[in-house]
């Protein structure tokens, strides 16, 4: 994010650390958990929440690479001279990464998602990934079910819960012996939080639209 203006984590002050001890810049802030009270302008807390969202789309999609412990307490809110907001990023020592070929499945998997290919998901599944599945004709019509339910019979993408989405997906994979690597766990993990605290600012927020800008590059 160094060419990113609004976006800031705390830097380690090399001199002065060792491999006992890690001393980094300051950051002020306030914790983006305030800006959820009802006395913020509506406005700022869509800001907010948009800022949230596309600082971690960009860290799982663009750079696979993503700050494993995003809650609120590790984001604090910052007003500059000329009245923009800036996030502060703390506590950067969780992270995680997918190999290459696990980050392309979970794009390709938010791809068909958004597009409402289903089947696809499910396929994506068998075929990138270690399984014993002993029915695939079962865990396909699951992953249908789940994507079709979450989409909604309109096909539309606003009333899609990406956390619940994913939980439940989880829940398909392990009962079907489809292994993931660990780091799944992390991404989705993360997500979760960032979306449950997106959507405490803007509860209209759609995580799956954002998501599919990224998708496409």
């Amino acid at each position: 994010f160094k060419d990113y203006q609004h976006i800031n984590f705390p830097r380690p002050i090399r001199r002065l650390c060792s491999s006992q001890v890690l001393v980094e810049t300051w950051a002020e802030g306030t914790s983006i958990r305030e800006y959820t009270s009802s006395n913020v302008p509506p406005s700022v807390q869509k800001h907010l929440a948009q800022m949230g969202v596309d600082m971690l789309l960009k860290m799982v999609f663009k750079d696979n690479f993503w700050h494993g412990d995003l809650h609120p307490g590790n984001i604090l809110v910052t007003e500059t001279s000329r009245g923009d907001l800036e996030l502060n990023v703390l506590d950067a020592g969780i992270y995680g990464s997918l190999s290459e070929s696990d980050s392309r499945l979970l794009s390709q998997t938010f791809s068909s998602i958004v597009t409402g290919d289903s089947e696809r998901v499910a396929r994506l599944f068998l075929e990138r990934s270690e399984h014993e599945c002993t029915s695939k004709e079962a865990f396909v019509a699951e992953m249908r079910a789940l994507v079709d339910t979450a989409r909604g019979v309109q096909l539309t993408l606003d009333r899609v819960d990406v956390s619940e989405l994913l939980q439940n997906l989880f829940s398909i994979l392990t009962r079907h012996r489809v292994r993931l690597d660990a780091a799944f766990s992390s991404v989705v993990l993360a997500i979760m939080v960032l979306e449950g605290l997106g959507r405490s600012l803007d509860p209209s927020l759609d995580l799956l639209t954002c998501a599919a800008k990224y998708i496409a590059r």
